[in-house]
């Protein structure tokens, strides 16, 4: 067999149990004030705690493959992103599913804690990513003429992931990403001179 056992697919069910484990650890780490315990995500996923051992032998693995889980989403929607609509829309949408990402991590931050340090290699893994999804979207909109071409694309992220931090608590953080979004690519039109 010239497949090692690590490099086959997982089964179907596995992957299925994998992914809702993955959902139910974001709903549950996201939406609750109170210790999220790995039987309480096993539960609402419908799987038993054995299950969630196979994928995921501790907590911290758990917490790391939801929050790249995320990252992945966000950072792979990009180029689909740029095949259904203009260059400047697909910007736009990216960034609004970036704030939700920044939420989302705002939510995770007790449980990312122990993972998530600057210089880690999920948080270079988190950056790499989301450069290069903002970068192929900015330079597809600034070739399209939408946007000015001299954008630095760890700004841009900068800009959206620091405002959103600093309301993701509030019940209106949709509505003001939002406003702050548009000020960004304003500012991304800008041509001065």
């Amino acid at each position: 067999m010239t497949n090692s056992e690590s490099d086959r697919q997982p089964r179907a069910d596995a992957q299925k149990n994998r992914e809702r484990l993955l959902e139910a650890a974001l709903a549950l780490f996201t939406g609750s004030k109170d210790e999220v315990t790995l039987s309480a995500v096993a539960e609402r996923a419908g799987v038993g705690i054995g299950t969630l051992y196979r994928h995921f032998p501790t907590r911290d693995a758990l917490v790391e493959a939801v929050y790249r889980n995320e990252v992945e989403r966000w950072s792979d929607a990009a180029p689909k992103l740029l095949q259904k609509m203009t260059a400047e829309a697909a910007l736009e949408e990216w960034l609004a599913r970036y704030s939700a990402l920044i939420v989302a991590k705002r939510g995770l931050k007790e449980a990312l804690q122990s993972i998530f340090e600057p210089g880690s290699e999920t948080s270079a893994y988190s950056r790499d990513r989301m450069t290069t999804a903002v970068t192929l979207l900015l330079e597809a909109a600034a070739r399209s003429g939408a946007i000015r071409d001299d954008t630095d694309p760890q700004d841009v992220l900068l800009a959206v992931a620091a405002s959103t931090w600093s309301f993701a608590g509030d019940k209106e953080w949709k509505e003001r990403a939002g406003r702050v979004r548009r000020l960004v690519i304003d500012g991304l039109r800008y041509r001065p001179g």
